[in-house]
């Protein structure tokens, strides 16, 4: 249910599950109140204090019927018709189910902790014309991710240019009270805003950092809501893997920030002058916390908007400018301009990775082998970013123009050196493309190999990015055994709790983008077979929570199948990835 009440913080009208409450009553000779109602769980009725736990929460008192005559209100906790009471097994519509139109009825209730009862005369659905009040008012929040039916108080985000942002709302505020109210789940909430018009005056209690505030004014409305997609303002940049481990490694305060992997050529972030593996950590006031993402800041402004972006860039706290700008992606590139500098990571223990940076191989007769560079050798820092890990790396190299000279800061045999190098370009001697068949992404892919079968590019074409569709799907048990013969073991657990997953095509980098969020914490990895069994990606996150987000180098293998796993400590969760034109 809390699912699809979320759609609460979007312009859109509620009157039609009014008319199915209607609906359901709609036999003339059967006594019709004229009331939307909702339980509420027994823990919940215990908090309140109720003395029957098994009553209804009004939510809506319809227009010209039995219930708003008697003067039922939005809220009233109604328990009992006479001296029949609701009961675990019997609910409003059984009670209701003993009288006919006409039966004059008392109706007992608890109002904001007062017992009491109401005259009534039931009546027939005819008499409403299913209508109640409010439905105009639009405060500009939602549900917070991370919100817990169990906590008294609803975690919110909140919607740019509204009415809760003009109030003082912010992302990660817990809303107790609405008008002397409590809001003990988002129900509570979407009864009350659906019982207001626009201009109505409310009051909001809600903890800040578990510090008590309070909110007053006019409620906004549906024709104040800006959160459309397409008048958002968007940076420009990709974001690469942190964690608190990662964090206290590179010496930054908070884990919460975003580590840019990729900035979007003509991006307001490229103009901003940011860089890959700059850490941004603030959007204007607002710092990025675990209740709120760089992409949640950026939410709160338009196309146009300037906000300055602060961010850590070698270990000093900077501002700059930025203007935010249409969602757009990088054009494509000549090869004599895109970067490409011939490593690829092997592997190594993560202590050895955070101690010494990336082990990587060389390919031959590449700009990592001029300056150099040596399979086996860890690279820590390039042109003075440090590198912990593959993402660092692919990072700074596809940050670094074609020519452009640096420092390489490498261990190799446990001694520390520094080489001279210069940035290669993907052009080969000819002028072609040393990826053209896509066999291999040294930037972005964790593994490769020197030679590929011809026959497997042969039978594995590269898929149309601008055609191709991606579906997810259970994997069921006849693929999970032929994968088992195959030496791969994907256990149909799917006991892991993730979050938003989706994998989408990105036809100017010719690969897909995985994204999920994980709500726990844990040693988590990820891997995306082909249907053969070949492993085709394969990321360790170390201990990890949070958004994840990657570049997938999968086109190469063509439409078909692919198997994806999460795994996190002894939880995994397994999908099917179909891509089909």
């Amino acid at each position: 249910m809390r699912y699809l009440l979320l759609a609460l913080s979007f312009c859109i009208s509620w009157s039609a599950f009014g008319q199915w409450n209607y609906n359901s009553h709609s036999s003339s000779n059967r006594a019709f109140l004229g009331v939307s109602d909702r339980d509420i769980s027994y823990a919940k009725a215990v908090d309140l204090d109720y003395d029957n736990k098994y009553g209804s929460q009004i939510k809506y008192v319809y227009e010209g019927t039995a219930a708003a005559a008697a003067g039922l209100q939005p809220f009233d906790y109604l328990y009992a018709i006479d001296d029949k009471e609701m009961t675990r097994s019997r609910d409003l519509s059984d009670l209701l189910s003993k009288y006919r139109p006409g039966d004059r009825v008392d109706l007992r209730i608890v109002r904001q902790g007062t017992d009491m009862t109401l005259a009534a005369t039931l009546g027939r659905p005819s008499d409403s014309n299913n209508n109640h009040r409010g439905g105009s008012a639009f405060l500009g929040i939602r549900e917070h991710n991370n919100s817990r039916d169990s906590e008294i108080g609803v975690k919110i985000t909140t919607v740019r240019n509204s009415s809760a942002i003009d109030l003082g709302l912010d992302d990660g505020d817990v809303i107790t009270f609405i008008n002397d109210y409590p809001m003990y789940d988002w129900g509570d909430i979407s009864t009350m805003l659906n019982n207001m018009e626009k201009g109505d005056p409310i009051v909001i209690d809600y903890l800040r950092n578990d510090a008590p505030q309070r909110a007053s004014g006019n409620i906004g409305g549906e024709d104040d809501c800006d959160d459309n997609e397409n008048t958002r303002g968007y940076l420009g940049v990709y974001t690469g893997h942190m964690d608190r481990d990662k964090a206290d490694e590179l010496g930054f305060d908070t884990p919460y920030g975003s580590y840019l992997k990729r900035i979007i050529r003509g991006s307001g972030a490229e103009a901003a002058g940011l860089e890959p593996l700059d850490y941004v950590v603030a959007i204007n006031e607002y710092e990025l916390t675990d209740d709120r993402s760089l992409t949640g800041a950026l939410k709160k402004y338009g196309r146009g908007d300037v906000v300055t972006v602060t961010y850590i860039r070698n270990g000093q706290r900077r501002t700059t400018q930025a203007t935010l700008t249409d969602a757009n992606e990088d054009y494509d590139t000549p090869c004599a301009e895109e970067p490409f500098f011939g490593v690829s990571t092997m592997h190594s223990t993560a202590a050895d990775r955070r101690r010494m940076g990336v082990r990587v191989n060389v390919v031959n007769r590449s700009a990592a082998q001029a300056s150099g560079l040596r399979d086996g050798d860890f690279i820590y820092a390039m042109d003075g970013k440090r590198t912990i890990d593959w993402g660092d790396l692919s990072a700074v190299i596809n940050g670094t123009n074609v020519g452009e000279q640096f420092d390489l800061s490498i261990v190799r045999d446990r001694d520390e050196m520094t080489l001279q190098a210069t940035m290669g370009s993907e052009c080969d001697e000819r002028g072609e493309s040393r990826n053209e068949n896509k066999w291999y992404d040294y930037n972005y892919d964790e593994s490769f190999t020197d030679n590929p079968s011809p026959t497997a590019l042969d039978n594995n074409p590269a898929v149309d990015m601008d055609r191709i569709q991606v579906e997810m799907a259970d994997m069921d048990p006849t693929e999970a055994e032929d994968m088992a013969r195959r030496g791969v073991d994907m256990p149909l657990i799917n006991n892991l709790t993730i979050e938003n997953i989706q994998l989408f095509p990105n036809p100017n980098r010719g690969m897909f983008r995985l994204e999920f969020e994980l709500p726990q914490r844990g040693p988590t990895s990820v891997r995306v077979f082909n249907s053969d069994g070949r492993l085709i990606y394969q990321f360790d996150l170390g201990e990890y929570q949070g958004t994840f987000s990657d570049d997938i180098d999968i086109s190469q293998n063509g439409a078909g199948a692919y198997f994806l796993e999460v795994r996190q400590g002894a939880t995994s969760m397994v999908k099917k990835v179909i891509l089909q034109y």
